[in-house]
């Protein structure tokens, strides 16, 4: 669950990520009935990276996609 991690970009895995789906990435809005959804798409399949943001921000969730 995201808990306002970045309302306030202080360090530079912050601001980091930010960049990098500003570039690479993309973000799309799902509502349904009960509740809205966000989610965050990235290019880049750099396996590596992925897991070093999911340990910086355990929140969020990555799907690696099939070719």
């Amino acid at each position: 669950m995201y808990n306002n991690e970045f309302l306030t970009i202080d360090n530079e895995q912050k601001a980091y990520l930010l960049g990098l789906l500003y570039a690479d990435g993309c973000i799309s809005k799902a509502k349904t009935i009960r509740y809205e959804n966000y989610n965050v798409t990235l290019a880049n399949t750099n396996e590596k990276l992925m897991k070093d943001i999911k340990n910086i921000f355990p929140p969020l969730e990555f799907e690696p996609k099939s070719p």
